[in-house]
């Protein structure tokens, strides 16, 4: 038998209020060893939280219980191959101010670790987690049954961990889809993202302590959110760095240059913009020992980092101003005139690529002016491919009566 158990309490205080989060988890499990590779049992998942913010009109809270049978597995096939595999299966019941899932739910992990010798190491671990729950939204009653998912991938294959010359390579896979409420409780919208990378490193001893490492990684993210929509992002980056010992002199370098590129939707049919992110950095140290007790140290470093923008698409960016003006007459108790003008301009960003040192080049191509007199619906307005004259808000004088 085992459990876990973690309490937190976080308590923020501002004038006249204090605020605590609770935050309480529980895992205990229960199990039998029927051979030496396999045991089976059962395990309980209860975890709570708790908050007495004031500035929520309702509870902050969530209750989820999990009860799962238990299964564990660890086996050695041959030499220097062993495998691990730990699933569990149960039930899932959670609760919310907004939602609430019951149904069954799954989790395995696994983990492989092959070696060879001195001179091969590839260790691979997983985790899977899925639920078949019916999600119900409290606040109009909206449900939907699709499974959620949510998995990853970790590997490091080692060549030559001893030897002068060695390279290590590390890769992961991550991918989730979860359904939650949307915007108005209204929807129930699916929100997916994956991510993907991996990192090479070349290691050489120079000496007897010294080294240079080079490592190229690459990245590959995807993620759709409910508010913006679909966005990714690609990085790909060079790093060497290392350190030798010359006449009592000790060196170190580090050299690193990354390329990014994020693609960002607005949410909308009108497109979408590009980020191109470049980063480089170059910096050094020669250190020496002088007495037993001193060692003085040069450092230098420099770095340049660039931005550039461009549209896909059909980008555009919109505007809202609004400005109303009261005119009230002496003796009255009601304003004798009121005149809002309400302004609406769509801007376009040009195809190209742009510049942090100046600003996107954007250009209106709509404007519409509205006047509502005495708070009644709008007497003017245009419509139309063409770009209308700029139109004021003129005041109005109020007329009194004897």
């Amino acid at each position: 038998m085992r459990n876990v158990t973690t309490i937190q309490l976080d308590r923020y205080q501002s004038p006249g209020v204090t605020t605590v989060y609770q935050t309480r988890s529980s895992t205990t499990e229960v199990g039998w060893k029927l051979s030496p590779d396999f045991s089976m049992g059962g395990r309980a998942l209860l975890n709570r939280i708790n908050s007495d913010d004031p500035s929520v009109i309702q509870q902050v809270g969530e209750a989820r219980d999990e009860y799962q049978v238990s299964m564990h597995n660890r086996r050695a096939i041959m030499r220097g191959f062993t495998t691990q595999l730990d699933a569990f299966v149960g039930v899932l019941d959670l609760h919310n101010t907004e939602q609430t899932k019951r149904g069954l739910s799954a989790d395995a992990n696994g983990r492989l670790r092959h070696v060879t010798g001195r001179w091969f190491t590839h260790e691979v671990s997983g985790h899977l987690s899925t639920d078949f729950t019916r999600l119900v939204i409290l606040s109009t009653g909206l449900h939907n049954n699709p499974p959620d998912v949510i998995g990853d991938m970790n590997g490091n294959l080692t060549l030559f961990n001893q030897s002068r010359i060695g390279l290590r390579t590390a890769y992961n896979l991550q991918t989730s889809n979860v359904g939650q409420p949307g915007t108005g409780d209204t929807t129930i919208s699916r929100l997916k993202s994956s991510r993907t990378g991996v990192d090479a490193t070349l290691r050489t001893k120079i000496g007897g302590d010294g080294y240079v490492n080079v490592t190229e990684s690459l990245s590959n993210a995807h993620q759709v959110t409910t508010i913006n929509g679909p966005s990714s992002r690609r990085t790909a980056g060079l790093l060497a760095d290392g350190q030798a010992n010359w006449y009592g002199l000790g060196f170190e370098g580090r050299f690193q240059s990354a390329l990014a590129r994020g693609e960002v939707s607005t949410g909308s049919v009108n497109g979408s913009y590009a980020e191109t992110n470049n980063t480089r950095s170059l910096e050094g140290a020669v250190n020496r020992r002088l007495l037993a007790r001193l060692t003085t140290r040069l450092s230098a470093r420099i770095g340049l980092t660039s931005y550039r923008y461009s549209a896909i698409g059909n980008f555009r960016l919109a505007s809202h101003l609004t400005r109303c003006r009261l005119a009230v007459v002496p003796d009255r108790r009601e304003p004798s005139a009121h005149r809002c003008c309400e302004y609406r301009t769509l801007w376009k960003l040009a195809e190209t690529s742009l510049s942090t040192s100046r600003a996107p080049a954007l250009r209106p191509i709509t404007r519409t002016a509205r006047i509502a007199p005495n708070g009644a619906g709008p007497t003017d307005s245009w419509q139309g491919s063409r770009r209308p004259s700029a139109t004021r808000c003129r005041p109005t004088t109020p007329r009194t009566t004897s």
